[in-house]
């Protein structure tokens, strides 16, 4: 059934009209990868127009959730999906957050439009039930990484005030009449082609800046297309202007997240991953954001700030390794990286005005550590169900592929775990070699950034030191 009612002078009229209903939502679990005609289906019961009583709306930054009514559910993206699960229809994804095992159901209310309504008369919603996609529960949490579509079949469209340019989306428990005055954005996918993208997760805390521009400096070097980002409230001062920078060149997209609240209705702040579960989780939460949101890139690689990818061959890039690898393995959805080790509490092994140039020696085999949780991950979107913290989970008919070992080695900079009693005394060290060949232009690339203004007053040293451009061997 397709419900429609409007506002009128004598209040409101009811019109039923009926319509074949072709919409299918999916019910996923961490356990389960069904193709679309095997997962629960769950048909809405209405499509509704009607006005609503709630009036102005608000639009929310970037970054900051909106809860649905008191279900215990707070979204935070919205994204358009031309052909999945409705094909040729009109599908939007959510990603955020719910709690496990509380009550999920709700109604998506679409707007076309809310820049020329005048009064609450003549906004019109389209209705629709929202389908829970997947929620992650290998790890019980407070608040889990939740995903939800919503979708209006090809057929429904023609005869609906709805459009595949619709802007806007909010929330109700029960009806749209009640629907929230808070509305989400729809993003759109931009396609881009022979491109790649990074999500970079959250970036929390104390970052040392210098760093961080040499990192991005170093990404954009390896053909990287676009990064993106959540940043928590406690980001550094100094940090933060970096990544304000390579926002205004274009090259990086960041959001200020705002974490869902705890169950007793206090806010909590984000925590780096170590020893807490939730940390974690809202990680993956970030990595399925960008999933939906840099879904028009071919690829997507899940890094860390101390991550980097070298090429075995000069003339390779991040983009040419992964395509090489889509085109050994033409049904690849998620692509496996092993990574090693340059633990910085070996040292320094030269001179270099670059940080990431003066400690090179790594761990002489991969995932030194022997946990299959040190391998990193990227993905093309639509291929893939969900994504997690150095893992992603293929769709039926793609699988996982893993990189050639002898096209790059990934180099994860950081000091030695506890759990690694020999880092500093009997493990091999190999002196990573193929960092040197991008020394000079890095160097060049760097020397051309306005480095006073992004780094400030307590880089004098590194800056004076990178105009020099001296680099030896200790």
């Amino acid at each position: 059934m397709v419900f429609a009612m409007m506002s009128s002078r004598k209040g409101f009229q009811l019109f039923i009209v009926t319509a074949a209903l072709s919409i299918v939502g999916l019910f996923l679990t961490v356990d389960l990868r069904l193709t679309l005609e095997d997962a629960n289906q769950r048909l809405p019961q209405s499509i509704d127009r009607h006005p609503t009583s709630k009036f102005p709306f608000n639009i929310p930054e970037r970054g900051r959730y909106i809860r649905v009514g008191q279900l215990e559910v707070a979204l935070v993206t919205a994204v358009y999906y031309n052909d999945f699960p409705a094909k040729g229809g009109f599908n939007v994804f959510l990603n955020g957050w719910a709690r496990y095992k509380y009550p999920v159901d709700f109604k998506c209310c679409f707007l076309n439009n809310i820049s020329n309504i005048t009064n609450t008369s003549n906004i019109v919603f389209v209705e629709t039930m929202a389908s829970l996609y997947h929620m992650y529960s290998q790890w019980k949490v407070d608040m889990q990484n939740a995903e939800f579509s919503c979708s209006i079949s090809k057929k429904q469209l023609k005869s609906l005030p709805i459009n595949k340019i619709a802007k806007y989306l909010t929330f109700a428990e029960r009806s749209c009449k009640n629907a929230s005055s808070e509305a989400l954005r729809i993003e759109y996918r931009k396609t881009i082609p022979n491109s790649v993208g990074i999500c970079l997760k959250i970036s929390y805390g104390s970052v040392n800046p210098e760093l961080v521009v040499e990192w991005f400096e170093y990404q954009r070097l390896m053909g990287v297309t676009k990064v993106y980002t959540f940043l928590a409230m406690d980001i550094g001062e100094e940090a933060k202007r970096v990544f304000n920078y390579y926002q205004s060149i274009g090259f990086l997209e960041a959001d200020t997240i705002h974490p869902a609240p705890r169950i007793n209705g206090t806010n909590r702040g984000f925590k780096k991953p170590r020893w807490d579960q939730q940390a974690w989780v809202d990680e993956v939460m970030a990595i399925n954001d960008c999933k939906h949101r840099m879904a028009g890139l071919s690829y997507i690689i899940v890094h860390d700030i101390d991550e980097f990818i070298l090429p075995a061959m000069p003339d390779d890039n991040i983009y040419t390794i992964l395509n090489k690898t889509s085109s050994r393995f033409p049904d690849a959805g998620a692509f496996n990286f092993g990574s090693y080790v340059t633990p910085l509490d070996w040292g320094p092994t030269r001179l270099s005005p670059l940080h990431i140039l003066r400690t090179t020696n790594r761990t002489a085999f991969m995932n030194w550590d022997g946990a299959d949780r040190n391998t990193r991950w990227g993905f093309i979107s639509d291929r893939i169900f969900f994504a997690q913290n150095n893992r992603a989970w293929p769709k039926v008919n793609y699988r996982t592929a893993r990189v050639d070992n002898n096209l790059y080695k990934l180099i994860h900079r950081r000091e030695c775990k506890d759990a690694w009693i020999e880092c500093n005394s009997t493990v091999i060290r190999v002196p990573e070699r193929s960092w040197f060949r991008y020394e000079k232009k890095l160097i060049q690339n760097i020397q051309k950034l306005p480095l006073t203004t992004i780094l400030g007053r307590n880089s004098t040293v590194y800056i004076a030191d990178m105009k020099k451009g001296k680099q030896t061997m200790i």
